[in-house]
């Protein structure tokens, strides 16, 4: 009888131990869980950043061409000249026909 108690007991202490671990284990899982979800915000924060400043660069880039393309003409050049006093108001720097 004094064994049946025991045993018994034993079998206690096993389904405590096991309801501790379980619990144990659902903690750091949620713990993990809560970790991933945090770093997940922070990289799409992050991503739509980068996506932010992809645009800004795209639009600058753009801007840019068009002001290479305008310094690229004559007419620019030409007035570039004149702001300099490189050319009289009459003159022409040169002919682009010519």
């Amino acid at each position: 009888m004094y064994r049946q108690q025991r045993t018994g007991s034993g079998a206690d202490r096993k389904i405590k131990y096991l309801t501790v671990l379980a619990v144990t284990v659902l903690f750091v899982l949620i713990l993990v869980l809560v970790t991933v979800l945090i770093q997940k915000s922070q990289l799409e924060s992050r991503r739509e950043a980068l996506l932010e400043q992809i645009e800004y660069y795209r639009q600058l880039q753009e801007t840019q061409r068009d002001e290479l393309a305008k310094r690229e003409t004559y007419e620019w050049l030409e007035q570039q000249a004149r702001e300099l006093g490189l050319i009289d108001g009459d003159e022409t720097l040169f002919s682009p026909g010519a």
